[in-house]
């Protein structure tokens, strides 16, 4: 007798235990290219019901990063759901009445619950998890520097900021012409630089953050000393005077020194 009692009390707590697991939600979240899924279903007596349902819209950049606001929006049974509460970016429990868009970039947590006619509370679910970055990089600084007399050598630099996601590359560009590739390792100091050698005329950097957002920085000139077609401008003409000059002087010099 006791042990057909022991039976019955277990197989009444194993119903129960069944009855319990079978109707808490199951959560989905299902990523595409620009979309997120997030599905809550209730299995009962073998008959799928979907209850609630998250759908969250943006457009993706890289490196699973969105760069654009995200849209959320949520349709559930109302026949069950009496309502649908959500936390995100440090709201608590904020009542779901209407789709809205977050457009707050960086790291996203988004948590739901649900509650039905009786008062019973389903959830929290989540975090969710998402990447938010739309702002492309900022220019504080870009130079070209000359390195040599004859401005045949030059010294790119470029100061960027971008506090969301950072800057993965920089490309420089002299005439409209790449000719440094995705530059992807930064100075100790955080700056990117390269050293251009040739007779370019007008210089560019493009800089491309982790999310996939670019910026471009303005055009600076990058004037040649001895560069002329058929004139020689007057600052070049009286250089090399100057320098005719001081070479003259020097071997005048020397001679004297000679015939001494």
């Amino acid at each position: 007798m006791q042990t057909k009692s022991l039976l019955k009390k277990g197989l009444v707590v194993g119903i129960i235990v069944l009855l319990e697991t079978s109707i808490l939600p199951l959560v989905t979240c299902v990523p595409t290219e620009n979309h997120h899924s997030i599905g809550c279903s209730s299995t009962t007596l073998n008959r799928l019901d979907d209850v609630v349902n998250w759908t969250i819209n943006g457009t993706m950049g890289r490196n699973g990063w969105y760069i654009s606001p995200l849209n959320f929006s949520c349709t559930y049974d109302h026949n069950v759901v009496a309502a649908v509460y959500y936390s995100c970016t440090g709201v608590n429990g904020t009542l779901y009445t209407q789709p809205f868009t977050v457009y707050t970039e960086g790291e996203i947590y988004f948590y739901w619950w649900w509650v039905d006619y009786q008062g019973n509370v389903f959830g929290p679910h989540g975090p969710y998890y998402f990447k938010v970055d739309y702002t492309p990089p900022v220019f504080i600084d870009w130079t070209v520097t000359r390195l040599n007399l004859l401005g045949t050598k030059w010294l790119l630099n470029a100061t960027l900021s971008d506090p969301i996601s950072g800057v993965e590359w920089v490309d420089f560009y002299v005439d409209n012409q790449s000719v440094s590739g995705n530059a992807t390792s930064p100075n100790s100091d955080g700056s990117w630089s390269f050293v251009y050698q040739g007779k370019g005329k007008v210089a560019q950097a493009i800089a491309c953050d982790f999310a996939g957002n670019r910026a471009t920085s303005s055009s600076l000139t990058m004037p040649l000393i001895f560069q002329q077609s058929h004139s020689c401008p007057s600052i070049v003409r009286k250089t090399m005077l100057l320098h005719n000059l001081i070479y003259n002087l020097f071997i005048l010099h020397q001679i004297k020194g000679w015939n001494q």
